[in-house]
């Protein structure tokens, strides 16, 4: 994958949030009529989300290591 490519600098992070407002929207636009919850619940949308929010923890940390080999050096 594209996103993991970029974890030393922070790119990736502003890269997978664009993509992912992009495609939850583009989910958003398709399903205008139906239920608001049907689009938060849906199986593409939780994907997207859990995905996110697993890129943010793992920069997180990948930061803080940066951090420590820094103030070490």
């Amino acid at each position: 994958m594209i996103v993991f490519s970029f974890h030393k600098c922070g790119i990736c992070l502003f890269f997978f949030f664009v993509v992912s407002v992009n495609n939850v929207m583009k989910v958003a636009l398709k399903k205008k009529g139906k239920h608001f919850l049907s689009f938060f619940f849906c199986y593409y949308c939780l994907r997207t989300f859990f995905f996110f929010i697993y890129t943010l923890v793992f920069s997180f940390f990948f930061l803080i290591r940066i951090v420590k080999q820094k103030r070490n050096s």
